[in-house]
């Protein structure tokens, strides 16, 4: 019996551990719960109006934080959104673009992953200052984004701990000035 109870204690502790390491991921979500802010509503709907995305992956009379496929929340607010596997409208898929003005109202948003879906066009210059001050994880790889990197879209991104631009058509490298204000 005390073996037992040793044994369940250690499964115990790992379980925390786990759950505390899950928590420190960026854009973990711990717990869906119903979206509580209207800016990140507005947001979310304006990305699925710009990107065309089918309402079969974002119903409109749904809570996005409960059924829309790919958006993450923690607390009632979005933390990430990933768009790998989503699918856009027949119009969408008629004139993609890399129009993500949406992002600006998901003032918690920790990570954007796009990889994969097409965003062609280019980065725009508000990007590093129009996001959350907590955002960490950028991943654009692969989104037919052509062009030069403006060295704006990264200012105010202190927190990025990943950056991922591989497989598109950019003009040159990222901006060495950009880099040099990235704390990690």
């Amino acid at each position: 019996e005390v073996m037992m109870r040793e044994r369940a204690r250690g499964l115990w502790a790992l379980l925390l551990v786990a759950l505390a390491a899950a928590a420190a991921a960026p854009g973990a979500v711990l717990a869906q719960g119903n979206l509580t802010s209207r800016s990140d509503l507005v947001g979310l709907y304006a990305l699925r109006g710009s990107l065309g995305l089918r309402a079969r992956d974002w119903p409109r009379h749904a809570d996005p934080c409960t059924a829309w496929a790919g958006v993450g929340c923690r607390a009632g607010r979005v933390v990430s959104l990933n768009l790998v596997g989503l699918r856009r409208t027949r119009l969408g898929r008629l004139s993609p673009r890399f129009d993500v003005d949406g992002l600006r109202n998901l003032t918690r948003l920790e990570a954007f992953n796009a990889a994969g879906f097409g965003l062609p066009g280019s980065i725009p210059a508000w990007l590093g200052a129009g996001l959350a001050p907590t955002f960490q994880s950028l991943d654009i790889s692969d989104c037919a984004v052509s062009g030069e990197i403006p060295a704006s879209a990264l200012v105010g991104l202190g927190n990025l701990t990943t950056l991922n631009f591989a497989g598109n058509r950019l003009s040159e490298q990222l901006p060495a000035t950009a880099l040099s204000r990235l704390t990690r």
